[in-house]
């Protein structure tokens, strides 16, 4: 993508010179600087209506937590902190004196590319484990405790953090035909063998998955590298990453800038908590899958921070969602062509509600659907409720998957789209700025204020037919109510904890006795001799709803069976 950019920007500036040429050296002398700031790259946030929400895929978020085998799977990057399903990188059965009477199956599973910080938690099949740190082994729950019942029992459950100097599990490979050269280096892995029965365990492999706290990753502001979920510094370091991101020399990258968002993002926002609590205003965590688009994992990203990614005078910058108040103003004086202004989106781009999904901690990192956010006002104007989905992959909290949709919402709901054609005099604006409109004359205008959207070089044609060079902005209205937020905006997420549910492990065995009976009416009026079956039923049975009966005369060869309806009183 980087050099893609280089070649748009040298071309228009090889047309610009014999453009600006006809008029002026000057022109010339700064072209392809000029040229380069025509060219932006991420997500155009600051445009009308649902073109605003980013796409996200639901389906990868969801298979996050699953075990995956293919030959072919794409790497997977942990940012932040996300609970993870591994790609099986290497399956083998072998024999071990430790349960010989069971076939082993030793695994290695890739859950990141890369070094990250930690294991937190292991699971399988969304149990937590408890593991030995001396032995590797399992030691709740109980089911996977070695022990001849056991249906499955882990042996040496190991971790190795994506080093280059990680050393693979000697109980693996002097058990398969793995040997000590395949350390698997620089690839997060989880290792282990298990003892696997077949028959006794029918529903397969238990999916194993991990809690995983990420990539180590730099703070360009304090030159050191560690775990952060900071999004600024994971934009910074997916641009940067030359083996699955975009590969961009740090030459290229407006620190300034990036340590402004940086900073903005570890702003202490309050929760509605008693006592009161903070968290970071924003913050990254999830899965980078490295098969997926550039710009499709930059949107991801920059969904986390509500961010906008340009790339400007040969640098990329970064915004990321917050008030800045406007240091230039636009006047009559700076126009040089006709205003185009669009005073209301159209309906079918406009809403007044967002939902959509985030990851949720309280509910063991799966995706949930956070709190609706609205604007009552705007539901009253039009009549009606239109809603539009948010997706937030690499949100883990509820109170911060808000404060975005909020403000993703109060954007589209501003009124005014202008479109200007300016002289040289604001070649300085760039997008994502503020700026102060007045144009009383033309529109009654008076330090309104808009955010640039897009910028672009333009022409007229003058009063003597001479072209004029200038530069074209969109401008979309915005203000510093956009960002507002108090922790009484808050919507608390509703109960997730599951209903409690007695365990039934053991179901006692009904008594019964037999009476003889003789001269019993039947329903059409015979008499008959026969046995009456009374069953006492055990008081810890209050689970069973029937019991089955089966009898026959001593001289049948087959039974009868009959359901008798256990009695709830």
């Amino acid at each position: 993508m980087g050099e893609f950019v280089t070649m748009l920007a040298t071309k228009f500036a090889e047309w610009l010179v014999g453009a600006a040429a006809v008029k002026s050296g000057t022109f010339a002398a700064k072209a392809a600087i000029w040229a380069a700031k025509t060219v932006i790259v991420g997500v155009p946030l600051l445009m009308a209506g649902k073109a605003l929400l980013p796409k996200m895929d639901l389906n990868s978020l969801l298979a996050r937590s699953s075990m995956q085998r293919s030959p072919i799977a794409s790497r997977k990057v942990v940012y932040g902190r996300a609970k993870v399903g591994g790609t099986i990188l290497y399956m083998s059965e072998g024999t071990s004196g430790v349960a010989s009477n069971r076939e082993h199956l030793y695994m290695v599973t890739a859950l990141s590319y890369k070094e990250i910080d930690s294991f937190e938690k292991v699971y399988a099949n969304n149990e937590e484990l408890t593991i030995d740190s001396v032995t590797g082994r399992v030691t709740s729950p109980s089911r996977y405790y070695p022990n001849s019942n056991a249906r499955f029992t882990f042996y040496n459950l190991s971790s190795m953090t994506g080093t280059t100097t990680q050393t693979l599990d000697s109980t693996v490979y002097s058990n398969t035909d793995l040997t000590s050269s395949d350390q698997f280096k620089g690839i997060a892995c989880l290792t282990f063998a298990m003892a696997y029965d077949p028959e006794v365990f029918t529903s397969g492999i238990p999916n194993v998955t991990a809690l995983v706290k990420g990539r180590k990753i730099l703070d360009f502001r304090t030159s050191t590298t560690a775990w952060s979920d900071n999004p600024a510094l994971v934009i910074y370091d997916y641009l940067t990453d030359a083996d699955y991101g975009l590969g961009v020399p740090v030459s290229r990258i407006d620190t300034t800038s990036f340590t402004a968002a940086a900073n903005t993002c570890e702003e202490q926002v309050a929760l509605d908590t008693d006592p009161v609590t903070y968290e970071n205003r924003y913050a990254c965590n999830g899965v980078i899958d490295t098969g997926a688009t550039i710009s499709n994992n930059l949107e991801m990203l920059l969904s986390s921070c509500v961010g906008n990614l340009s790339y400007i005078d040969g640098k990329y910058k970064l915004r990321v969602g917050e008030w800045v108040a406007p240091t230039q103003t636009i006047t009559e004086e700076d126009l040089r062509g006709a205003i185009s202004l669009i005073t209301k989106p159209s309906r079918r781009e406009v809403f007044n509600s967002v939902s959509g999904i985030f990851v949720t901690q309280e509910s063991n990192y799966q995706p949930a659907d956070y709190p609706e956010v609205k604007n009552t006002a705007a539901i009253t104007a039009a009549g009606e409720e239109i809603k539009s989905q948010l997706p937030l992959p690499f949100t883990n909290s509820s109170p911060m998957a808000q404060r975005i949709a909020k403000i993703y919402l109060n954007k589209n709901l501003q009124d005014y789209t202008l479109t200007l054609p300016l002289k040289l005099t604001q070649f300085s604006l760039e997008p994502n700025d503020t700026v102060n409109v007045t144009l009383e004359k033309s529109l009654g205008f008076k330090n309104k204020i808009f955010e640039v959207a897009s910028w672009k070089f333009g022409t007229t044609n003058g009063e003597n037919g001479e072209m004029v060079l200038g530069v074209d902005v969109t401008l979309r209205e915005t203000s510093s109510s956009v960002y507002d937020w108090a922790a009484t905006d808050e919507t608390a997420m509703p109960e997730t904890a599951a209903p409690t549910v007695t365990k039934i492990e053991n179901v006692d065995a009904p008594s019964f006795s037999l009476t003889a009976i003789t001269t019993k009416k039947a329903e059409d009026g015979t008499l008959f001799d026969g046995v009456e079956c009374s069953i006492t039923d055990p008081t810890n049975n209050r689970h069973v709803v029937e019991y089955d009966v089966a009898y026959k005369k001593s001289s049948d060869s087959n039974f009868t069976e009959i359901s008798v309806l256990r009695d709830s009183n």
